[in-house]
């Protein structure tokens, strides 16, 4: 039991990926890596999506973009300084002053592969031989058909069958009444509360004299000497005075006798 469906989904993953054989501390590292991945494609999605919208990203300051368009400037000016060096240079016998450009040209790269006719077609050529093939491999391919349903029908209890009620494990947030019909419904014996809540530590004790034969077992999970602890005591102490303030209300409060006839 917790106390946010956030939570609840959290332990879900943990349990439903950890690895029981593993060294202490590295059973949750399937779960840890799979939310590193989703971290990192969430990070390169929106690193995209702040380039296509032309916004700086977080931490880029103003003055780095300053810099940067001075210098971008710079270099803009250097480069016609350079083309108007090269144009007023010397003409050589014959021919015009030598264009210089940065960018080289490249050979367009030609494919000595053949075209392909029209009228051939790979599609029907690869149907052609499938269907030559289909007689050759008809009795290999019932075989397989076979087996593979005798797998699934041996796996099927394994992987699709119902699960014993001993071996069920739900993980569910704190609600408000549907919490006892939950409870008498599936009749645990072992209750964990990742959280301590107290309105369902009452509902627990009543589903506990409801059942006595089940030997139900509840579990807390709270951290020492933090701010939780001491919030869940604080409540204990609180609902203890609240029950002692009334009894001796109840003690003390007058009697009303009503005159004999």
């Amino acid at each position: 039991m917790a106390s946010s469906t956030r939570t609840c989904n959290l332990i879900t993953d943990y349990l439903s990926t950890h690895d029981p054989k593993a060294q202490p501390g590295r059973k949750g590292r399937k779960m840890m890596m799979q939310k590193l991945q989703a971290f990192l494609l969430w990070k390169q999605h929106f690193s995209h999506k702040s380039d296509d919208s032309g916004k700086p990203s977080f931490g880029v300051s103003k003055d780095n973009n300053n810099n940067q368009n001075t210098l971008n400037e710079a270099l803009q000016r250097k480069d016609k300084e350079r083309v108007f060096r090269s144009q007023n240079r010397r003409r050589v016998r014959g021919g015009a002053p030598a264009a210089t450009s940065d960018r080289q040209s490249t050979p367009a790269a030609t494919s000595s592969e053949p075209k392909t006719k029209p009228d051939e077609d790979p599609l029907a050529e690869f149907w052609a031989t499938q269907v030559e093939g289909d007689s050759a491999g008809a009795n290999v391919t019932l075989f397989n058909i076979a087996l593979t349903q005798r797998l699934l029908e041996s796996e099927y209890d394994d992987y699709f069958g119902l699960v014993a009620p001993e071996e069920t494990v739900v993980v569910r947030a704190y609600s408000d009444d549907s919490d006892d019909r939950m409870l008498a419904e599936l009749q645990p014996r072992f209750i964990v509360m990742y959280e301590p809540n107290m309105d369902f530590i009452r509902r627990v004790e009543v589903y506990r004299s409801s059942y006595p034969g089940l030997g139900v077992r509840v579990y807390h999970m709270v951290y020492g000497n933090s701010c939780e602890e001491y919030k869940y005591l604080a409540g204990i102490r609180k609902e203890k005075s609240a029950f002692e303030r009334l009894i001796k209300e109840r003690a003390v409060g007058s009697e009303v006798h009503q005159p004999c006839a």
